[in-house]
C-alpha cells in the first residue's frame, strides 16, 4: 500500500479560491518518464492489465499544443489524436479516469509537431492502481 497526497489550489485573481487537500491510497503506483520526439507516436503502457483499476493519472509534459507555436500533443486509448494534452491532465478517481473510454492499459501518445528540438515532449506520467481486483 502506498499513501498519496494531493493538494489542489485553483485561485481567481480578485475572486475565489477553491482548495482541496487528499489522501489517497493506492495498492501500487508507476512513475513513467518517456520522451516523444516531433512527428512521432508512442504506445505507453500505464498498468499491467485491463479492468478497472485505476485511481489516479497523472500526465504532464514539458511542452504543450499550443497553435501559436505549431506545437500539438494528442492521447487516447484507441487512437493518438482525441485528448490534446494542452495543460497537465489529472485524472483523480475511477469516475473521471471513465472518461477515458475502455479502463486504459495502453496510452497511445502522438506529438505532431513541426520537427524541432524544443518542441519534443518529456512526459512524466504517475498511475495509482488496485495491483489486486476481485
Amino acid at each position: 500500500m502506498a499513501k498519496v497526497n494531493v493538494t489542489l489550489t485553483v485561485q481567481v485573481v480578485g475572486g475565489p479560491t477553491i482548495n482541496e487537500a487528499k489522501e489517497l491510497v493506492v495498492e501500487a503506483y508507476d512513475k513513467i518518464d518517456v520522451v516523444i520526439e516531433p512527428d512521432k507516436e508512442k504506445s505507453i503502457e500505464v498498468q499491467p492489465s485491463e479492468g478497472k483499476r485505476i485511481g489516479f493519472l497523472v500526465i504532464k509534459s514539458s511542452v504543450y499544443s499550443d497553435s501559436t507555436k505549431n506545437i500539438k500533443i494528442t492521447y487516447g486509448i484507441d487512437d493518438a489524436g482525441k485528448i490534446e494534452l494542452d495543460q497537465p491532465h489529472l485524472y483523480l478517481g475511477s469516475g473521471v479516469v471513465s472518461l477515458l473510454g475502455n479502463e486504459p492499459k495502453i496510452l497511445k501518445f502522438k506529438n505532431a509537431s513541426e520537427n524541432k528540438p524544443e518542441n519534443k515532449a518529456e512526459l512524466e506520467i504517475l498511475v495509482g492502481r488496485d495491483a489486486t481486483p476481485e
